[in-house]
């Protein structure tokens, strides 16, 4: 009888997540603030930003209609177009601009996965990971397909996904969650629609968050950007400056100038630190041209 009442239960659960109408993630007037760290050591004590993301145009790409990303660091930057999305089916792909054209598509999310289903998200590594379990929670009023994830071989590293907002890790981390792989970590800070506060993260008491105390506060910028063979740092008088690729790899590091060549490295974007000679921290993103 105690069975027969929990196979029960357990079907009318599993009717009413199937009978819930499916939230998006692409619509027009969403944005995403995602909170960037850098671990210490990495190259420095560790350090904080915020990556601003929503949708701008359509774009046709081998007959499929993706919507393009434009990415801001921290608030008051010139948005960039760092990649294109696709929705289909309760699943996104994403392609990212790391070169003269975009990435191969990789697989984002998938909102029609079962407990014990198992995937690689994300393109960052092979590493599968497992759903653990599946449920609802009402956010802005509606209720939302609610997953929570785990690396195969990793019991400690998880991830939770929420329909129509993405990941806890931040809109484009999907499968980031392992700082040994991405050398730092993300955090989903906040989501809008329509400039409307939908979801905050209750661990942050802000939407927008940089690095306290030794970070700077003073204007700098870099020109031009985006770049084809050399980029000068304007605003600071720059003591070191290291440039890192899509996946945490230290490119190039220069001393004492506020000029970076970059002629010799590949198309795509990459992130920028700085400390000038009063020890503070700067922290910018590059685009390489070809």
């Amino acid at each position: 009888m105690k069975n027969t009442f929990i196979i029960t239960l357990l079907f009318f659960a599993a009717i009413g997540l199937n009978a819930q109408e499916y939230e998006p993630i692409i619509q027009d007037g969403n944005e995403w603030h995602t909170l960037q760290a850098t671990v210490p050591g990495f190259p420095h004590p560790e350090q904080y930003a915020t990556l601003i993301h929503c949708f701008a145009g359509d774009t046709m790409i081998d007959g499929r209609v993706y919507h393009e990303i434009m990415e801001t660091v921290n608030s008051g930057q010139v948005p960039m177009l760092i990649g294109v999305i696709r929705e289909e089916n309760q699943k996104l792909w994403y392609r990212r601009v790391l070169d003269a054209s975009l990435s191969e598509e990789k697989l984002l999310y998938d909102f029609t996965v079962s407990i014990g289903d198992s995937l690689v998200v994300g393109g960052l590594s092979s590493l599968k990971m497992v759903v653990d379990s599946v449920g609802l929670e009402n956010i802005g009023g509606k209720d939302r397909k609610k997953i929570r994830l785990r690396y195969e071989n990793e019991e400690q590293i998880s991830e939770t996904w929420v329909e129509g907002l993405g990941s806890d890790q931040g809109l484009l981390n999907s499968g980031w969650s392992n700082p040994e792989i991405t050398g730092g970590y993300f955090r989903a800070l906040c989501f809008h629609h329509d400039g409307e506060l939908i979801w905050q993260n209750e661990d942050y008491e802000a939407c927008v968050i940089t690095s306290t105390g030794e970070d700077a506060e003073v204007a700098f910028s870099l020109y031009p950007n985006p770049a084809p063979n050399e980029v000068r740092i304007v605003g600071v008088d720059v003591r070191e400056a290291l440039v890192y690729n899509a996946f945490g790899q230290l490119v190039k590091a220069v001393k004492n100038t506020n000029e970076i060549s970059v002629e010799r490295m590949p198309a795509g974007v990459y992130l920028l630190h700085i400390q000038d000679r009063q020890g503070l921290f700067y922290k910018e993103r590059i685009t390489v041209v070809r």
